[in-house]
């Protein structure tokens, strides 16, 4: 018969070959389980594969068997990941966003600026203007080609308003984008700081990244605010994460957001950003305490994401008196249009006048006034033309503001090439003959006399300088026409590169990334067989356990 110590043994010894079986029962539940769910979510976008941590099963038993082991036990239930790979996934994410934004503007651009749009149009409207002047010029008597540069000024105004309201256009588009997606940082924000919550309240009952499901969720949000802004992150001890614009803004602060704002009339500005279309654009800001702004607009510019993207396209400034002093793709095109509207306005109508650099005095009607230019030009009528006599705008009334009786004084605070328009409608009102009496309140032409006809028409085949607010530029008027053309194309160009370049840098990173937390549909069969094949052995110890119990009992 066994001593009491032996009984003692025996059963201990079969007490734990039924606890490590057991263990082994449980873990291999947990492998099995995890398996079963990593392929049902294999196609689940965001989803980042488990697997099961196990570890030897630890005791606080001193005895002198204590090195039979106590089975296993589940350490935990991981993500698989790389924080590396997600957050350069995030970068180029928010670089292709960057240039993405832009390409439908940027098209809309060069469908304008092409062969069949009113601003690829443009050159032939010019050269048909001044055909037109050098026909008149030729037969100055011609009812029919004096009708004729009529109608083609008038074309060539309305091809000049309308593309420059066309880029006006693209402008307010963009702006109005830019809106939209500052909603949707918003929204995006306040379900991060929700899900930093529940992350930070979960893991603190149950580990340190045991919040899986939470953590797919926010990385998938993190992805989609990568769209509209570039941030960077940080994880704090809880699990939460803070994400920081590159200025050090927190949109997100733990559990805390800070919401962007489109306005049109923040704390910093006294007056609105002037914007192409006479109306008013946005500073993206954020508020820190009431009323008090902080302009993102240059800092979201320079960083990446499509909000970025479409302040480069429209245009920033801290301040502007011009729409023109807006620095933005749109505006640097727009501003090449005003300086042809100006020099339309400026130079062709000073011509107009009759002033002639190759005669005394310019071509003064009266030099005896000096600093004041009297037009030397008649029409059939037997007048002369105004100071803004063959081209002016409408809704605004240009004016000799210095009363020297040229017009070189137009306003800088306004665009003029939106307003541009043709101001003869009498064939007989236009003046291309040249008063042959030098004493001031008479006139003498000839009725045959095209000489300021032919003056304008020769503009197009000299250089001249051609100035905007923040554009100046000295060539032929055709090589406005094509650096407008060139710049338009280049933008085009270089967006498309860039867009496919930051296009496959995404899909690099997204295939890497992928690699690693992705699901392999055969290995994840392979490991629920390898399971269960462990599990069937765990059975069997179950068995052998109990088999041995049963003949202790037995024996005693």
């Amino acid at each position: 018969m066994l001593y009491d110590y032996d009984h003692h043994q025996m059963s201990n010894f079969s007490a734990r070959i039924l606890g490590s079986a057991l263990s082994a029962l449980k873990a291999q539940q947990a492998k099995l389980a995890v398996a079963s769910n990593n392929i049902a979510n294999a196609q689940t976008p965001g989803y980042s594969r488990r697997v099961v941590n196990l570890a030897e099963k630890s005791s606080l038993d001193f005895s002198n068997f204590r090195g039979l082991g106590y089975g296993v036990e589940i350490q935990s239930v991981r993500r698989v990941t790389d924080s590396l790979l997600h957050r350069n996934l995030l970068i180029e994410t928010s670089q292709l966003n960057f240039h993405s934004s832009q390409k439908s503007l940027l098209e809309k651009l060069d469908s304008l600026f092409g062969t069949n749009g009113v601003g690829g149009a443009l050159q032939a409207k010019i050269d048909e203007f001044f055909q037109s002047l050098e026909n008149a010029a030729q037969n100055p008597s011609s009812s029919a080609y004096r009708q004729a540069v009529i109608q083609k000024g008038s074309l060539l105004a309305d091809t000049i308003r309308l593309t420059f309201n066309s880029l006006a256009a693209a402008q307010r588009e963009a702006n109005s984008l830019i809106l939209d997606h500052v909603e949707k940082v918003n929204q995006l924000t306040s379900q991060i700081s929700t899900l930093n919550q529940q992350i930070a309240g979960f893991e603190a009952q149950n580990g340190h990244e045991s919040a899986l499901d939470l953590r797919d969720q926010r990385d998938a949000l993190l992805q989609q605010l990568a769209q509209y802004v570039n941030f960077d992150t940080v994880e704090t001890s809880n699990g939460q994460v803070s994400v920081f614009l590159k200025n050090g803004i927190a949109l997100v602060n733990g559990s805390n957001t800070l919401e962007l704002k489109a306005l049109t009339n923040p704390s910093f500005v006294s007056t609105p950003l002037p914007a192409l279309d006479g109306g008013a654009l946005h500073y993206v800001v954020v508020e820190l305490s009431p009323g008090a702004h902080i302009d993102l607009s240059e800092v979201l510019k320079d960083s990446g994401g499509s909000i970025g993207g479409l302040l480069k396209f429209r245009g920033t400034a801290a301040t502007a008196t011009s729409a023109l002093d807006v620095e933005g793709s749109v505006v640097s095109v727009a501003r090449k249009i005003e300086s042809l509207a100006r020099f339309f306005l400026t130079t062709v109508n000073q011509i107009y006048r009759g002033w002639d650099p190759n005669l005394p005095n310019n071509g003064d009607e009266n030099p005896g006034t000096p600093g004041v230019f009297d037009a030397s030009s008649v029409d059939l009528y037997g007048n002369s033309p105004g100071v803004y006599g063959l081209f002016g705008t409408s809704g605004i009334t240009l004016t000799d503001t210095n009363g020297d009786g040229l017009p070189n004084d137009l306003p800088n605070n306004t665009t003029l090439a939106d307003k541009l328009k043709f101001l003869v409608s009498d064939p007989n009102s236009l003046a291309f003959a040249r008063d042959l009496d030098p004493t001031p309140g008479t006139v003498t032409f000839a009725p045959g006399d095209g000489t300021i006809a032919a003056n304008l028409a020769a503009l197009r085949y000299q250089n001249h300088l051609f100035s905007a607010p923040n554009f100046s530029y000295n060539g032929k008027i055709s090589d406005v026409v094509n650096l407008t053309n060139s710049q338009v194309g280049a933008l085009v160009s270089s967006n498309s590169q860039n867009t496919a370049y930051s296009s496959a840098r995404v899909e690099f990173f997204t295939q890497k990334l992928e690699e690693v937390r992705g699901v392999d549909t055969d290995e994840e069969l392979a490991k629920i067989i390898e399971a269960q094949r462990y599990y069937e052995m765990a059975s069997k110890l179950i068995r052998i356990s109990d088999n041995l119990l049963e003949t202790i009992l037995q024996i005693i």
